[in-house]
């Protein structure tokens, strides 16, 4: 039986990744999402202010409750950040294309020079060659200047994105991606001056969309009921001809 490149690459990276975990994350405890294109691993100690991940087709996203900064009366910067790290495992016959992120939340902001701010970056590696990279800023898609008075506590909408493409002949034969999401969430209010000041940013849903290309290629399992077909008619065939003597 013979398999593509892609495949026994994939299958030697999962073996190296699940090694990699018994020895240098003695407590780690891996979590794996099976979906129909891809697959998503990640370790459950380590999701931060992101929480738990959830798969539905071919999106990834949160929807964290404690990740927020805020600043009051002069406190100056307060920020908020972390980072996620997820193991995305093609499955055979798919090829990914691109990694697109979009993230919510909202703010509120009181008094002069009250400041909220939103930072980060996507980054993706081959988990079997890390020094094939590629990585983008997130960038915020709104307006985040909206002041409001200390008597109205309505919040603003805000949305951020980035966009990681994997595609051309570096990565034709990835099959095992490392996602990164670093978020940075920043509060300012100025010490100087009087009155109440609030800076107040909370993100509430981060999620990405991961573009699939299907290629022909049979999955592993494929091949070996193919050669399980034709060694049964084989049989089939070869007891027929006894039979017939």
């Amino acid at each position: 039986m013979s398999i593509s490149t892609k495949q026994f690459l994939k299958l030697q990276t999962i073996a190296l990744f699940s090694l990699g975990l018994l020895s240098v994350h003695a407590q780690a405890t891996p979590i794996t999402l099976m979906g129909t294109n891809f697959d998503v691993i990640y370790d459950s100690s380590l999701v931060g202010l992101f929480g738990t991940p959830t798969l539905s087709g071919n999106a990834v996203f949160f929807t964290p409750v404690a990740f927020k900064a805020e600043s009051l009366n002069g406190l100056g910067v307060v920020t908020a950040n972390s980072t996620i790290n997820l193991s995305i495992i093609e499955h055979a016959g798919r090829n990914i294309t691109t990694f697109d992120l979009v993230e919510l939340g909202d703010y509120r902001l009181v008094g002069a020079n009250s400041v909220v701010g939103i930072g980060g970056q996507t980054r993706v590696f081959d988990i079997a060659n890390p020094f094939i990279q590629a990585n983008n800023q997130i960038t915020t898609t709104s307006n985040l200047s909206i002041i409001n008075s200390i008597f109205d506590s309505t919040t603003h909408d805000w949305a951020s994105s980035s966009s990681v493409a994997v595609t051309g002949s570096q990565w034709a034969n990835t099959t095992s991606y490392n996602y990164t999401i670093e978020n940075l969430l920043t509060a300012y209010t100025d010490p100087a001056g009087t009155g109440p000041k609030i800076a107040f940013i909370e993100k509430k849903f981060a999620g990405s969309s991961i573009s699939i290309v299907v290629t022909t290629v049979p999955e592993i399992d494929t091949y070996t009921m193919l050669i399980a077909g034709l060694g049964f008619v084989g049989f089939i065939a070869r007891k027929k001809n006894r039979n017939n003597v």
